[in-house]
């Protein structure tokens, strides 16, 4: 349990470091909080954690040996 629980906040920091490193930090936290009042302050309606979780999902069912680009799926998500 730990493990799965150490990879996911892994996986997710991951994410969130790829996403301001193509919008830049500024953008970045302006996206995450636009996102979190236009969810109505639900933390499951912030678009950038949806994708996050999406990415996780992708990952977790990838077949041994496969492989896709995170960074490339992040910048179709952004439109970057």
């Amino acid at each position: 349990m730990t493990l799965f629980c150490c990879r996911n906040i892994a996986q997710l920091t991951i994410f969130s470091h790829s996403c301001s490193t193509i919008l830049g930090v500024n953008e970045f936290l302006r996206q995450y909080v636009v996102g979190f009042a236009e969810g109505g302050f639900d933390y499951n309606a912030i678009p950038l954690e949806r994708q996050a979780y999406e990415l996780q999902r992708r990952f977790e069912i990838l077949p041994p040996g496969m492989t896709f680009s995170v960074r490339e799926d992040i910048r179709r998500f952004l439109g970057a």
